[in-house]
């Protein structure tokens, strides 16, 4: 959506639903198509729907929650665009499930190289540990704008809905992450490897028979490590570090 149109869109919004409900009393229910980014949710329309005072905001969302990247014409590639990937991360944080994620980055890595058709889809595994509900539950904790007044719900037709609602079309990757060739999963793999480098910001080193990770959080730091038999400074600045037996 261009800024104009958004901009339309937005006005819209707030024109069709000024004084059409009981302030604190009614909830107002909006629906869209789907949430991919929620970036116009959190930037504008939250904010908007709030000042009419509804007790409940709930955001209905046609389609199922947008997990994958589609390869097949439309522009939406990086990991980082989608804000049910982001929740499930953010979820993993909390509580301390942060080796899901590495687990899923290593086998992914691992498969570098390999026939696309032998590649796995190893994404699954981040959402895996949750329900729709509780990613769903985080993405509203990520796009309500602080000062929000009303209480704010997002829910999401479940794919099992849009099976029985379009019984004979197949076309589900984005939801589902089965995608219908071998090279989609070669370009999420990559996809998913990319982010973990480049905004997780997260390190496997292996030396020899030692294996183990550890997360960068700045790229201005010098990190020192213990470990059985090693001693190890990494430079997250040069991306670069230096060990030796002890």
């Amino acid at each position: 959506m261009s800024r104009g149109l958004g901009d339309v869109y937005k006005r819209q919004v707030y024109d069709i639903t000024y004084g059409s409900l009981r302030a604190g009393i009614d909830n107002l229910v909006i629906i869209d198509d789907s949430i991919v980014r929620g970036t116009t949710l959190r930037q504008s329309i939250i904010g908007i729907l709030d000042r009419l005072n509804p007790k409940k905001i709930v955001i209905v969302s046609s389609s199922p929650q947008v997990r994958y990247p589609d390869y097949y014409g439309i522009d939406m590639a990086k990991m980082s665009e989608f804000i049910a990937f982001k929740a499930a991360v953010e979820l993993l944080k909390e509580r301390d499930m942060k080796d899901v994620i590495a687990a899923a980055y290593r086998k992914s890595k691992d498969q570098v190289g390999l026939p696309k058709e032998q590649l796995v889809n190893y994404v699954k595994d981040i959402y895996a540990p949750f329900t729709d509900e509780e990613i769903s539950a985080k993405m509203v904790e990520l796009l309500t704008p602080k000062g929000t007044k009303a209480k704010v719900e997002i829910v999401y037709q479940p794919l099992s809905g849009l099976h029985e609602a379009c019984p004979h079309h197949t076309g589900d990757w984005y939801f589902s992450g089965n995608y219908p060739t071998p090279g989609g999963v070669k370009l999420l793999n990559e996809a998913f490897i990319n982010y973990i480098e480049q905004v997780y910001q997260f390190w496997d080193l292996r030396f020899y028979d030692l294996r183990f990770t550890i997360e960068i959080t700045s790229f201005d730091d010098m990190y020192d490590f213990d470990y059985p038999m090693y001693a190890l400074t990494f430079s997250s600045n040069s991306r670069s570090f230096f060990y030796r037996k002890s």
